[in-house]
C-alpha cells in the first residue's frame, strides 16, 4: 500500500492543530482547500511568467539575441539598478556609493589588508582599486601602514571616521539589498543564490588566473 498522500497530508495537519488546536475536521478541509488552491495558483503564476520568458526569448532571437546574452545582459542590469540605489541612499554621505561601500564593508569584514587583497577581493582592476582607495584615504576613512612582512605593500584599515560612518550607513543600505529581490519569495531567493554561486565558482578561476578570454 502507498502512503504517499497520507505524507503530504500530515505535515500540513500537524500545523493546522499546531494554530488551532480547538478546530474540527470541518474547518480543517477548509483549511486543507484553501491551502492546495493557493499553492496552485503560485505555481500557475510561475509557470505563466515563465512562458511569457520564453516567448521574450524567441522574439529577441529572430532580432540576433541569444539566450545567453539575454542572461548576460539582465546580470549587468542588475548590478547597475544595484548601484544606483545605492548611489542615491548614500548621496548625503561621504561613502560616495556602491564602491566605496563595499571597499569599507570588506575592511570590516576582515580587519585589515594589503591593497592588492582588498582589490581582487572586490573583482577590479588594479588602476580602478587604486583610485577607490587614494578616495576613501582623502576623505579619511581609510587609513594605511606599511606592512610588516613586505615594506612595500601597504596594510589598509578603518578609521574610526570610516568605521562611524559605515555602521550608521547600515540602516540606509539594507533596505536597498531587500529592494534588489524584493520580487522573489524564500525559495526562489535561495534558488537564485545556488544559481549565482554556480555562476561565480565557474568564473572565479578565469579572474583569478587573469584568463579574461575563454
Amino acid at each position: 500500500m502507498k502512503y504517499q498522500l497520507l505524507q503530504e497530508l500530515l505535515p500540513l495537519l500537524a500545523n493546522f492543530e499546531e494554530k488551532y488546536p480547538e478546530a474540527d475536521l470541518i474547518q480543517f478541509l477548509e483549511h486543507a482547500k484553501n491551502h492546495l488552491v493557493e499553492k496552485h495558483k503560485n505555481v500557475l503564476t510561475v509557470n505563466e511568467h515563465s512562458q511569457n520568458i520564453v516567448n521574450e526569448a524567441k522574439e529577441r532571437a529572430e532580432s540576433g539575441e541569444t539566450l545567453e546574452s539575454i542572461i548576460a545582459k539582465y546580470l549587468i542590469f542588475m548590478q547597475r539598478y544595484a548601484k544606483l540605489y545605492f548611489k542615491y541612499a548614500l548621496e548625503d554621505s561621504p561613502i560616495s556609493g556602491y564602491d566605496d561601500f563595499t571597499y569599507l564593508i570588506m575592511l570590516y569584514g576582515y580587519g585589515e589588508l594589503t591593497k592588492m587583497d582588498l582589490i581582487e577581493k572586490n573583482l577590479h582592476e588594479k588602476s580602478t582599486g587604486l583610485e577607490i582607495i587614494k578616495r576613501l584615504i582623502d576623505k579619511g576613512l581609510m587609513t594605511q601602514r606599511p606592512s610588516e612582512s613586505d615594506k612595500r605593500s601597504k596594510v589598509l584599515n578603518l578609521s574610526a571616521e570610516g568605521l562611524s560612518l559605515l555602521i550608521n550607513s547600515f540602516s540606509k543600505v539594507s533596505p536597498i539589498a531587500n529592494h534588489v529581490s524584493a520580487p522573489l519569495n524564500t525559495e526562489e531567493k535561495l534558488q537564485l543564490l545556488q544559481l549565482l554561486q554556480r555562476l561565480n565558482d565557474f568564473h572565479r578561476p578565469y579572474y583569478d588566473q587573469k584568463q579574461f578570454l575563454v
